[in-house]
């Protein structure tokens, strides 16, 4: 037997990466909100403030705490490919994270401060609903 060529493992790797066409919206997801997460550790006075002014409904310890349990959840969901009905665990993570970006997008806009990044929010609200839509029909299939 023949030793796997460069190219061959190279494809064997992105096929691990990228099983199927979710996965690069759940890596957006767990990397954005566990991202978002850190940022309010570090940054926790930016809460009420300038744009994140919207924000100011919940001290940033609480939305920390959300967005990273949200980022976890699509982590055990990437990751644990044996446990039971992982296709629902893909859909309830990718719910979360559209909703999550959903509230971001809503309160960036409650900010008052019209921005790139506001419209790029809602852009991943409604990619994740997407994803989750196919999800939701993985899981139904499954």
């Amino acid at each position: 037997m023949t030793e796997p060529s460069l190219a061959d493992r190279a494809w064997l790797f992105l096929n691990w990466l990228f099983p199927d066409i979710a996965r690069p919206m759940e890596y957006v997801a767990l990397f954005g909100l566990g991202g978002w997460s850190w940022f309010l550790i570090v940054h926790p006075e930016v809460i009420g403030t300038g744009s994140y002014k919207g924000f100011a409904a919940l001290p940033a310890s609480a939305w920390a705490i959300l967005m990273g349990l949200t980022a976890f959840v699509e982590l055990l969901a990437i990751v644990a490919p044996k446990i039971p009905r992982r296709a629902d665990l893909r859909f309830i993570a990718m719910a979360l994270a559209s909703g999550f970006w959903a509230v971001i997008d809503f309160n960036f806009f409650v900010g008052g401060v019209p921005s790139t990044g506001t419209h790029m929010y809602a852009i991943f609200a409604v990619q994740s609903a997407l994803t989750g839509v196919w999800l939701g029909c993985l899981s139904i299939r499954s």
